[in-house]
């Protein structure tokens, strides 16, 4: 899937922009080089703020003369250079401190309870940020971040610090993932044909059913924003997206064949047969289509119907795996028939269901339990008369 559909302008925005993170980090979560990165960011228009932007005079005064932070320390906060602290230091007229007054220490022996032992503990040991632990011991950010300094404790740069962030709090209920359910299979059909996974734990689902999204991040326990993104311009289909960053999520996923780059060489799933039909539904109402082929009937009022349900991938071991279920489960034994993918390289690989009756058979097994289903298809099968 390319870096685009992966990184939509919207979350390009708040990963670049809002979080400040660097290109590189980014190329790193997506598992592309940085220079691919700096590609999108220029065709999304993107120009990161300057520090100018970012803190005024009087901020940088409070941080540097008051609170006497280094220039080093406020340039970690704000991840640029230390000359670049200096560069705006200058055109703000505010003085540089001379050797003796940089050796100055900050003294935190007014701050009651904070030892090196305890700092080593909460921020080693047990994983904390800097605002949790200022947080719990009432204290300010730059408090505990001067102290973790004096201390000689090393801090976190920005990349270590998002990704334990997602380690502790990964936006999703881990827990839904580590047991088989009607709604996780058809999530995972969802995912094997709309998701990806990064080398790093960032997964992706982006589909144009805005209803299936909001159920699929109820079901999962996501609480983040969920994304929007238009494609192509503003008359084309809007996609909504749902991310997180998950190692444990992503070790669950590789059990069912959903790894990274997995578009050709995706692989079906071994799942309980009574799980069958919730994993294709997912699948069908990711990469499957239903068409009525509505004629008029050639005496009196009227339609009828021909229609037909498909599915594709460009993985023809997926699309066998597909096929080998659906030849069981119908009673039937249609070929996969194969054409090339439009503006794309490689493949497409497609599967076909032909005749009102075993048509609307698939659908009554898609929809046999009554779960969760895409309600657009769903009614599809129902005008054909399906018994769901």
């Amino acid at each position: 899937m390319a870096l685009r559909e992966r990184l939509p302008k919207e979350l390009a925005y708040e990963m670049y922009i809002e979080r400040n993170m660097t290109k590189k980090e980014i190329a790193e979560i997506f598992g592309v080089s940085s220079a691919t990165v700096e590609k999108l960011l220029r065709e999304y228009g993107f120009r990161k703020k300057q520090l100018k932007d970012r803190i005024t005079k009087e901020e940088l005064f409070e941080l540097y003369v008051v609170k006497h932070l280094s220039t080093y320390d406020i340039a970690k906060m704000f991840n640029v250079t230390k000359g670049t602290v200096l560069n705006l230091m200058d055109e703000y007229n505010i003085p540089r401190r001379n050797e003796k007054e940089s050796h100055y220490k900050y003294s935190i022996e007014h701050i009651h309870g904070v030892t090196k032992e305890l700092l080593e503990y909460l921020y080693i040991k047990q994983e904390w940020s800097i605002q949790m632990i200022a947080d719990a011991l009432r204290l300010s950010y730059s408090s505990i971040y001067r102290c973790l300094n004096e201390f000689g404790i090393p801090t976190r740069d920005l990349s270590a610090a998002n990704k334990l962030r997602y380690k502790h709090d990964p936006n999703v209920n881990i827990a839904f993932f580590k047991k088989m359910t009607p709604e996780l299979a058809y999530i995972l059909g969802l995912l094997a044909t709309d998701g990806s996974v990064g080398d790093n734990g960032e997964i992706g689902i982006g589909l144009i059913d805005e209803d299936v999204i909001n159920w699929v991040a109820k079901t999962i326990g996501y609480n983040r924003k969920i994304y929007i993104f238009h494609d192509g311009d503003e008359n084309h289909n809007v996609r909504y997206w749902i991310r997180f960053t998950s190692k444990e999520v992503a070790d669950l996923l590789r059990k069912y064949e959903i790894v990274p780059r997995k578009t050709d060489k995706l692989k079906f799933p071994s799942l309980p047969n009574n799980m069958l039909c919730h994993y294709i539904r997912g699948v069908f109402e990711g990469d499957g289509m239903i068409v009525l082929g509505e004629r008029k009937r050639k005496r009196g009022e009227g339609v009828t119907y021909n229609p037909e349900a498909n599915i594709v991938s460009a993985s023809i071991e997926f699309i066998e795996g597909v096929k080998k279920v659906i030849d069981a489960v119908l009673n039937i034994d249609y070929k996969i028939t194969c054409n090339s993918r439009e503006g794309r390289k490689g493949i497409l690989y497609a599967y076909r269901i032909y005749s009102n009756d075993n048509v609307r058979k698939f659908g009554e097994w898609l929809y046999r339990d009554g779960v969760f289903g895409m309600e657009r298809k769903y009614m599809i099968f129902r005008t054909l008369g399906s018994n769901i």
